[in-house]
């Protein structure tokens, strides 16, 4: 099965988080300990990780911390102080795990830092930091283990289900924008100062708009506890604080939370995932004769973007206009003619009463059908009309207005009126699917 990132997401309608208490923003303090000390790190492990330390729990803001066991097998001390505030610890895949490797090794190196999470912390990790957003990648850290979520890059500002080949999977993206491991320190005051100040902001304005979101603030070990840092995260988490409706809380509660408010539900219809035969029935019908555009749609090869109504019709749109004109042209005459609509159409006295085609009174049903007849005579097709988008009035009138033009400009229309049907059947394969 082919297998692709997910670039559509939750598209123009995101769901509504309802995060506790009605909070507008859901705030992760995260330290990241990745990557094993270099020479001069030492500042961190002797006195910059217990400033931060103080400052957090001071002020009883939860955090979750990412960490190689490798680093915090050299500061057993502040790992027992992380586990006695409750700090949620957090595992992530080893850095000599890289891309590089086989997908065998790589498996049996997650899975040896899972059980070295176990027996250094004293419990299974609910959380484990993936570091990308490759489906591939999620499915190997499904492998190692049983998680509350999987962490991941930077690609949503809220949580999702990963149909993965383990199951269903919690994701749980950061904040565009988080520290690279080469950050300065002069560059991560700037960032707290200004970047995470202004993401707060903008996403706290969507909340308050009614389109609650999620952000992540994370904190590289190495420079973390340095008292410049300190004083622009002291000065950050003011200003979030001052704001209502914020809830800074652990990522494994905000997966836990994701969780109850919104358990997975596997989709009824997967474009992106169904063979090229069973795509082919199901979407073949949307244009008339159009076996070949359901083909060469499958065949361009079907990204999860396609997983919509609209990523269906999109990618059946681009095969339907790249078709030659004799094969479009099939398409059109392949239309059921309207005619057949017309004569089944109930008779009434009053033109008033009379909006669509299926309530005609007899004047409009004769004038209706010579305008058809007329039209087959002149192009040699039958009309097309998107009739749900049309009074019989308004039809009346763009058919003898489409009577007066040459044939170029007659099958400009013509072609997007069969777009037009093509959308609408697919809309309603969707829901009939989901019914």
């Amino acid at each position: 099965m082919r297998r692709y990132r997910d670039t559509r997401g939750y598209g123009a309608t995101p769901p509504n988080p309802a995060w506790p208490g009605e909070a507008r923003l859901a705030v992760q303090i995260v330290l990241d300990c990745g990557g094993p000390p270099e020479p001069g790190d030492d500042y961190a492990t002797r006195v910059g990780f217990w400033r931060l330390h103080r400052l957090l729990t001071g002020l009883a803001v939860p955090v979750t911390v990412i960490s190689d066991l490798s680093v915090l097998m050299q500061m057993p001390e502040a790992m027992q102080a992380m586990q006695d505030a409750g700090w949620e610890l957090a595992g992530r895949i080893p850095a000599t795990a890289g891309s590089a490797l086989a997908s065998n090794e790589r498996r049996r190196q997650i899975v040896a830092a899972v059980r070295l999470h176990e027996v250094v912390t004293g419990a299974p990790a609910r959380g484990w930091h993936a570091g990308g957003a490759e489906p591939q990648l999620f499915d190997l850290v499904a492998a190692a283990g049983r998680f509350a979520y999987i962490g991941s890059a930077s690609e949503d500002d809220l949580p999702y289900w990963h149909e993965g080949a383990q199951g269903a999977e919690l994701i749980l993206p950061l904040s565009p924008g988080a520290p690279s491991a080469d950050v300065s320190e002069r560059d991560l005051v700037e960032m707290l100062a200004t970047h995470s100040r202004d993401t707060f902001d903008t996403l706290y304005a969507e909340g308050s708009a009614g389109r609650p979101g999620m952000m992540s603030v994370v904190l590289p070990l190495w420079l973390a506890g340095r008292p410049g840092v300190i004083a622009a995260l002291t000065r950050l988490l003011a200003h979030m604080r001052a704001q209502q409706g914020v809830w800074i809380a652990r990522r494994l509660d905000v997966a836990g939370h994701w969780a109850a408010a919104h358990p997975y539900a596997a989709r009824a219809l997967v474009p992106s995932r169904l063979s090229r035969d069973e795509f082919v029935a199901t979407f073949s019908h949307v244009f008339r004769n159009g076996v070949w555009i359901a083909e060469r749609a499958w065949d361009s090869g079907l990204l999860p973007a396609n997983d919509s109504p609209f990523g269906v019709f999109f990618a059946m749109r681009t095969q339907f206009r790249s078709g030659s004109d004799e094969l479009r042209l099939a398409v059109v005459k392949g239309s059921t003619p309207l005619d057949v609509r017309v004569h089944k159409a109930r008779i009434v006295d009053d033109p008033r009463d009379s909006e669509t085609m299926d309530v005609l009174t007899a004047a409009q049903k004769e004038r209706l059908l010579e305008l058809f007849e007329a039209y087959r005579q002149k192009f040699g097709f039958d009309v097309i009309f998107l009739v749900r988008n049309y009074t019989t009035a308004s039809l009346l009138q763009a058919l003898e207005e489409r009577l007066l033009l040459d044939r170029e400009r007659e099958m400009a229309i013509t072609f997007s009126e069969v777009e037009g049907l093509a959308r609408m059947y697919i809309e309603m394969t969707f829901e009939s699917r989901a019914a």
